[in-house]
């Protein structure tokens, strides 16, 4: 049985990681203009920002370094209270394992010589209690909050269909790609014919392939679209089809394309 690979496919119309430039930091203009909010992906640096932008989690750092000794012995991280002993002396690893028994929605960890909280559920959370002055805070609360580390951003219209645009300048340091669906009109995939000639792969990662009138159809599609000739090892290879393209529909292109 004949086997050949599966050239012809249905064109999505999906881009994916079109490499784009931000002009003034605002507008994101595609090569192609975006069609709808489907499949759309926004990316730096192949990080995906969302429409509300990026933003980094809440830390609080301890400004004071190992080791640690508590008069007062209270520590609230969060709504959670942690009970100190006031006779011991803690290292930061002490510290940071008393800390995360506490809760799985924040962590702490080593920073330098000191500790680190972060917390990752929450925009903003805080650390109270009296022995806030044992850890080197002069405020008797403090508080982590996130920051915001891109702009948010929104479709705007265009003649085509849609562009991108911030709302405030982004960053310009890093590569920024576009994943999108656009019209067949305007797909540099198929050039607008609706069929991408490429080959493709199966969930199983093998090369999809066809048989039978299939095989047979895309084997004339081959014959057709190629230039008789451009194949210096195969010179009968072929046709002369594209050259009718722009005559005239008559009886004498009829013929001539029967003898392609």
């Amino acid at each position: 049985m004949s086997l050949d690979a599966k050239i012809a496919h249905a064109c999505p119309h999906y881009i994916r990681y079109e490499r784009v430039n931000v002009t003034n930091g605002i507008e994101v203009l595609t090569a192609s203009a975006i069609s709808g909010t489907g499949l759309l992906i926004l990316r730096k640096d192949g990080i995906s920002i969302p429409p509300q932008g990026l933003f980094s989690l809440p830390i609080i750092y301890i400004p004071k370094k190992e080791p640690y000794r508590f008069k007062t012995t209270t520590l609230v991280i969060d709504g959670h209270t942690l009970i100190l002993n006031a006779k011991k002396t803690y290292t930061s690893k002490d510290l940071i394992l008393e800390i995360n028994k506490l809760s799985n929605q924040f962590r702490a960890e080593k920073y330098h010589s000191s500790i680190k909280i972060t917390h990752f559920f929450k925009d903003k959370f805080s650390i109270s209690g009296n022995a806030l002055s044992n850890l080197g805070f002069s405020e008797n609360e403090v508080f982590g909050s996130a920051r915001r580390i891109t702009p948010s951003w929104k479709l705007s219209s265009t003649l085509d269909g849609y562009a991108i645009r911030f709302n405030s300048e982004l960053d310009p340091i890093g590569l920024v790609d576009v994943s999108y669906t656009t019209k067949k009109e305007t797909c540099r995939r198929c050039s607008g014919t609706g069929v991408e000639n490429d080959f493709r792969f199966d969930s199983k990662g093998e090369l999809e392939l066809i048989k039978d009138h299939d095989l047979l159809y895309q084997s004339v599609a081959k014959i057709l679209l190629t230039e008789r000739a451009s194949n210096p090892f195969h010179l009968w290879y072929g046709s002369n089809a594209f050259s009718m393209i722009g005559k005239k529909s008559n009886s004498a292109t009829k013929q001539a394309l029967n003898k392609v």
